[in-house]
């Protein structure tokens, strides 16, 4: 894979599992939003997000500028990011166990 499919790549994951695996499924599973609401939303976050890599450590972009920029806007009553637990046992996990073994465990859940 080239850099850029790399960055869009990890953009739809990045999405996947910090947007879409968040209480917008809860919404989503409650017809709260449809299925063509949720895609639009997963596409344009998608979207974002990989234009956001993209650009973030490019060649010519300067690194506080470009944050500057980027962080107009953010509220400053949101709170403080903490980490999250389901990640941080997939890491643990994943330290200890093989991709085969994880693929394993994955197809076990799925049957």
């Amino acid at each position: 894979m080239t850099n850029d499919e790399n960055l869009k790549h990890l953009s739809k994951v990045i999405v996947y599992k910090c947007v879409r695996n968040t209480v917008l499924e809860d919404y989503h599973a409650k017809d709260k939003l449809n299925q063509t609401e949720v895609m639009a939303l997963m596409k344009e976050a998608s979207n974002k997000v990989y234009t956001f890599l993209r650009y973030l450590n490019e060649e010519g972009v300067d690194h506080d500028t470009f944050m500057h920029l980027a962080e107009q806007g953010l509220p400053k009553d949101w709170d403080e990011p903490e980490l999250d637990k389901s990640f941080v046992n997939s890491v643990a996990v994943m330290k200890t166990t093989s991709v085969e073994e994880l693929d394993e465990l994955m197809a076990a859940k799925r049957t």
